[in-house]
């Protein structure tokens, strides 16, 4: 949470088909929301705990981050907590919460 990566943000018009702008970032960064990191981390604790896979954090609870799978195929699984074999599963970074970086870095 604490790393800093410098990205470049490309912006496309409506229909995506024309690059508009090109922009460097020199300091993207989560290290302002590791409170609502530890949330969703808790949250997925609570999910293998309880076996239940449905229990992993949805972007749509708007907490910031969420749970996804994340494997190189169908195969790319692991043995969860009820037994059952699911592909494996990553945080992300809500794409609300990508935007909000970039624009208080932007102002």
């Amino acid at each position: 949470m604490e790393k800093v990566y410098p990205i470049f943000i490309i912006e496309r018009d409506a229909i995506k088909t024309e690059i508009v702008s090109v922009s460097f970032m020199s300091d993207f960064s989560f290290k302002d929301y590791i409170n609502e990191a530890r949330e969703v981390f808790n949250i997925t604790l609570k999910a293998f705990e309880s076996g239940n896979t449905s229990d992993f954090p949805k972007a749509s609870l708007n907490k910031k981050f969420h749970i996804r799978p994340k494997a190189i195929n169908s195969n790319d699984t692991f043995e969860f907590t009820n037994g059952e074999l699911i592909t494996k599963r990553t945080f992300w970074a809500n794409k609300d919460t990508v935007d909000e970086i970039i624009n208080k870095n932007k102002n």
